[in-house]
């Protein structure tokens, strides 16, 4: 970058926060500069991923508008202030808080009436015949249990607005669903190895989900609001959330999105994509070849485990920091590349001159696995596990 460069910039003006004069000034900078106008588009390009997220996510109920807006302005009534001076680290600081906000009310507020439509066109579940299940109110008006025989682990679906889903191992040949919510019926809708459940032909608006499973069963959870537990082991995890958070305990592949909520599966045996907005994120492997995918705007990324030959760890975000825990065993190379972040390591690793002051290259114990973190002001930090 050159003297005139202004990297802590080019965030608020991807996000549309500076006041017209400085974002014509950033702007007309970043289309003469190379590095800039290569972080800004992938700012923007990550804006733009993470909106269409929100747009496919579950509709969100009218009281969490109220309180998005609340949170975001302080009163609804009142328009947002343009960011033209002050402290720019400050805003670096708190932006990632404001992104998932920022999306819902720039991107989708203006269409917040078509969104529920929306939202169900891009969740609808694949299409399962009818077929005998159990459905069985109990003797509390709110409250619902339903049960299937299975051969084994299933492909288990559920979707809930603002309801939390509480996920444990159970029967081998039996799912289990117990429901206190706001619904009239659960039905479990079942097709060879898959089971949905349905609470009164869809989802569960709030309450609580709890789920019995077979041990290896793979699941598939969708929420608004709500938070996401699964303990215990399980085989395919697919969890998304607009700001519920999602914890699970131990399977082998995940793939997890959320605009606000936190992440953690502490036990990965196989590959992991994990995004968010502003929500943190935490991973860790249990098996030295593991492939790693973290990104966030604004969240931390923490990851733990062993890292040997074809171990594939990647961690991408603009101003979250990133935390790097290996096991005594690993062995790995490193690339971090940062235009205002700093790498601090607890591991005896020499980082040699590569000829660009914002990447840093190091090996520790002669490489074998290969980890990629990119931050704009994020620092990096290596430790022992």
């Amino acid at each position: 970058m050159s003297a005139t460069c202004q990297p802590e910039l080019l965030e608020p003006l991807a996000f549309g926060a500076l006041d017209g004069v400085r974002a014509g000034e950033v702007e007309a900078h970043a289309a003469s500069c190379p590095r800039c106008r290569d972080r800004l588009r992938w700012l923007r390009a990550e804006r733009e991923l993470m909106a269409r997220r929100i747009a496919s996510a579950p509709p969100l109920p009218e009281e969490m508008w109220r309180e998005i807006e609340m949170r975001a302005f302080g009163d609804p009534r009142v328009e947002p202030r343009r960011w033209g001076g002050g402290n720019p680290k400050r805003f670096l600081a708190t932006v990632g808080a404001v992104a998932a906000v920022a999306c819902v009310l720039g991107m989708v507020m203006h269409s917040r009436h078509s969104l529920p439509s929306l939202a169900r066109r891009h969740h609808q579940l694949p299409s399962l015949p009818s077929m005998p299940s159990a459905r069985a109110p109990s003797t509390d008006e709110h409250s619902l249990i339903a049960k299937v025989q299975v051969n084994g682990p299933v492909m288990f679906r559920v979707r809930t607005v603002s309801a939390d889903v509480a996920v444990k191992n159970g029967c081998d040949g039996e799912v289990v669903v117990n429901g206190d919510v706001d619904a009239e019926r659960l039905m479990l809708r079942t097709m060879g190895g898959q089971v949905e459940a349905l609470f009164d032909g869809g989802e569960a608006r709030d309450g609580r989900v709890e789920v019995q499973l077979p041990t290896g069963s793979s699941f598939e959870m969708r929420t608004a609001s709500g938070d996401l537990r699964a303990d215990g082991q399980y085989g395919h995890a697919v969890l998304q959330s607009v700001s519920g958070d999602l914890f699970v305990e131990h399977c082998s592949d995940l793939e997890a999105d959320s605009v606000s909520g936190d992440v953690a599966a502490p036990n990965v045996s196989g590959t992991a994509c994990v995004k968010t907005v502003s929500g943190d994120i935490s991973v860790g492997n249990c098996t030295p070849t593991t492939r790693i995918n973290l990104a966030s705007t604004s969240g931390d990324l923490t990851w733990k485990g062993s890292c040997g030959r074809g171990c594939d760890i990647a961690a991408h975000t603009a101003s979250g920091d990133v935390q790097l825990g290996f096991a005594k065993e690993s062995a790995f190379e490193v690339s971090y590349r940062s235009s205002n972040g700093d790498l601090h390591s607890d591991l005896s690793m020499e980082f040699p001159d590569h000829g660009d002051s914002n990447t840093m290259v190091g090996r520790y114990r002669g490489g074998g696995g290969r980890v990629v973190v990119e931050t704009f002001s994020g620092d990096l930090g290596i430790s022992r596990r």
